[in-house]
């Protein structure tokens, strides 16, 4: 069976080395292992996201990423385990990774649930919050490829001359990690509207406006049947 801890950690630093120092992939290794250790595709897109930004990589760099992580996670070739090369400069010991939780060894899905996880947010979550995240959640349920709808959202959050900053820097919030939307607290409807059209603009760009139409329609019908649409319908969003 493969270890596949062991693995990201071999990908992680086969993909980073022709773009960061020493120094830098050992900080890749050590966010890897503190933060990011859920086996889903969201997971490791927020993963590789939040690299690049901390590292300056450009867009063109991201993208071929995402690629080369997704071959080398289904590969079963040998890699460099970069454990032996994360020593301490002083002593010439080996930095041990952060202890792993059972929380963080749990396997989940490729994309997010398609019911909003109630220990996601505060018990006093308002109705639009509510029912924004089980907007995204639907929408993002069974699609083929989430990588090219995140990197869709992505390269409009950062259009400065279509997009607000608030809503550039809520953007990037939720895919550093794609699993949590803590960062919905406090939104007005209004920021809701704005991601949530910008969440369809993406779907379009990345299944084609015609399938992306008709998931959209699909996703609205299951949000107005919970009970939580008699107190805000998905439609306030658009």
């Amino acid at each position: 069976m493969i270890d596949m801890k062991k693995r990201r950690r071999q990908v992680t630093w086969q993909c980073f080395t022709p773009h960061l120092n020493e120094a830098q992939l050992i900080k890749t290794i050590q966010i890897l292992e503190q933060n990011f250790q859920n086996d889903s595709v969201s997971s490791l897109i927020a993963y590789i996201t939040h690299i690049c930004t901390e590292f300056n990589l450009d867009t063109t760099v991201r993208k071929s990423l995402y690629g080369q992580f997704h071959e080398l996670m289904a590969e079963n070739n040998t890699l460099p385990d970069p454990l032996l090369s994360l020593q301490q400069p002083s002593t010439g010991t080996a930095v041990a990774p952060a202890e792993s939780t059972p929380e963080d060894n749990a396997i989940t899905s490729p994309a997010p649930s398609a019911e909003p996880d109630s220990t996601a947010l505060p018990n006093d979550i308002s109705a639009q919050a509510w029912m924004f995240e089980y907007f995204a959640s639907q929408l993002l349920a069974n699609l083929p490829d989430p990588m090219d709808f995140f990197d869709a959202l992505w390269e409009l959050s950062i259009n400065k001359t279509t997009t607000s900053r608030e809503t550039e820097e809520q953007i990037a919030q939720w895919l550093n990690n794609t699993n949590s939307f803590l960062w919905t607290i406090g939104l007005t409807e209004q920021n809701f509207a704005e991601i949530a059209q910008l969440m369809c603009t993406a779907l379009c760009e990345a299944l084609g406006a015609a399938h992306a139409g008709q998931h959209i329609q699909n996703t609205l019908e299951k949000c107005e049947q919970t009970p939580q649409a008699r107190h805000f319908s998905p439609k306030n969003f658009f």
